[in-house]
């Protein structure tokens, strides 16, 4: 399984999980230094001729918070 090839990676496979690390990363509780860094990858969607708004779809989505945080799936802090 990829979580295990991964270590220190939190791999959200389906939506109860994804809900649980947004309301984690959306939350004011907390250290209020932690920054969160996002990046996205997206498929079909040429940005020479449109905006990324409504158009494409992301396939994708990758976030890192540093090593002292908690996105609430039992890895505990630092499981990326």
């Amino acid at each position: 399984e990829l979580d295990a090839a991964v270590p220190d990676v939190t791999i959200v496979r389906n939506v109860e999980d994804a809900r649980i690390v947004m309301a984690r990363l959306m939350s004011t509780e907390g250290d209020p230094s932690i920054v969160h860094a996002c990046d996205t990858e997206v498929m079909d969607i040429d940005l020479k001729s449109v905006g990324p708004v409504g158009n494409g779809y992301v396939t994708c989505v990758s976030v890192y918070s540093g090593e002292e945080f908690d996105y609430g799936l039992g890895k505990g802090k630092g499981g990326a």
